[in-house]
């Protein structure tokens, strides 16, 4: 089995009819069990030809299309994280927090949580346009955060 990472272009992301899935959209990598590269190729179109099995999909986005920040959040409120944390970052985003979608890390030695809030239509219209493809990520990352992860693994 293999893992399928597909990286989002922007211009794809920000594209808002339902055009074709086309090689605009952007590139993927087909990783083996081992984490190398079994095969790589250009728009969604060209996975329909992989031979190997895929067990686990990624979605890598491009880190202009979501804000990354701390957020630090009252000790008494932590159990209620997910709710509490639209409302503290709430002066510190352009978009109205009812419109983003916030993904929360673990706590830092700071104190602070990491967060990204991403628009709530973005990242869906993305996750549907997959699907339609017949892919359904397990987990969506930030091109900026998967390039700081290689590299401390180096």
């Amino acid at each position: 089995m293999a893992t399928l990472v597909i990286y989002l272009a922007e211009s794809w992301l920000r594209q808002r009819d339902d055009g074709p899935i086309a090689a605009a959209t952007g590139h993927w990598l087909l990783l083996d069990r081992a984490g190398v590269i079994a095969a790589r190729g250009t728009g969604l179109a060209d996975t329909t030809a992989l031979t190997e099995p895929v067990d686990r999909v990624v979605a890598v986005l491009p880190a202009e299309c979501a804000t990354s920040l701390p957020a630090t959040v009252p000790p008494g409120q932590r159990r209620r994280l997910a709710a509490v944390v639209p409302y503290v970052l709430e002066d510190e985003l352009a978009a109205p927090i009812e419109e983003m979608h916030f993904a929360v890390g673990g706590l830092l030695p700071s104190g602070s949580y990491p967060v990204i809030a991403i628009e709530r239509a973005l990242l869906r219209d993305a996750l549907e346009r997959l699907a339609a493809a017949g892919w359904a990520p397990a987990a969506v990352y930030l091109d900026c955060d998967v390039l700081a992860a290689a590299a401390t693994e180096q």
